[in-house]
């Protein structure tokens, strides 16, 4: 080996190795980018969901006998069963089906799935009574490779939620709710 020869070229160079023959040929290079996404979508994506909801299950555990001074075994137990079955279906189902060539992209679907998965989470916490009411910025995080439009759909989405699951605990769960306090809530999900 020369002294101008680096024995790693590659750690050095601005563009990957592989970068000549996508010039060459961009089909091989549009092949290589599909099956990135399809991985991405597939694998990474959803373990990190998988145990993002594992975090948000010790949290809740902890937020439920620490701060509530509730904390139900049983309730416990079906909540994870809820929110990992979520999780662990949702990355079934990507496994199944998801395509990136496809025009309906069911990655951002169950991106958007989310949001319900998360307001569970947060009734589980005690709804209006939680300090967990931020987990719902989380959907909004999770989504921003969609681009600017789609995050602000979720946004949106996730905003929204909030208050639907503050209505829940009234009409359904007759829990007298301090409608003032939520809607600062609400405000700071959406800020």
């Amino acid at each position: 080996m020369k002294a101008s020869e680096s024995p790693t070229p590659e750690l050095w160079s601005s563009e990957p190795e592989h970068a000549d023959s996508a010039l060459q040929d961009p089909r091989q290079y549009e092949e290589r980018s599909r099956r990135r996404l399809h991985r991405l979508n597939t694998l990474y994506i959803p373990l990190l969901r998988f145990v993002g909801y594992l975090l948000i299950a010790a949290l809740a555990a902890a937020h439920n006998r620490v701060i509530l001074e509730t904390f139900s075994s049983a309730a416990f137990v079906r909540f994870c069963a809820v929110l990992l079955g979520y999780a662990g279906g949702s990355w079934l189902l990507l496994i199944a089906s998801y395509d990136p060539s496809r025009r309906f992209n069911l990655a951002f679907l169950v991106q958007v799935l989310d949001i319900p998965a998360l307001a569970f989470a947060v009734l589980y916490m005690g709804g209006d009574e939680s300090w967990g009411f931020f987990l719902l910025i989380l959907a909004v995080a999770n989504v921003m490779q969609f681009g600017f439009r789609k995050t602000l759909l979720i946004a949106h989405l996730a905003t929204v939620a909030y208050p639907f699951m503050i209505l829940y605990l009234e009409l359904v769960a007759h829990r007298a709710v301090s409608w003032d306090t939520e809607l600062v809530k609400t405000f700071l999900i959406y800020g």
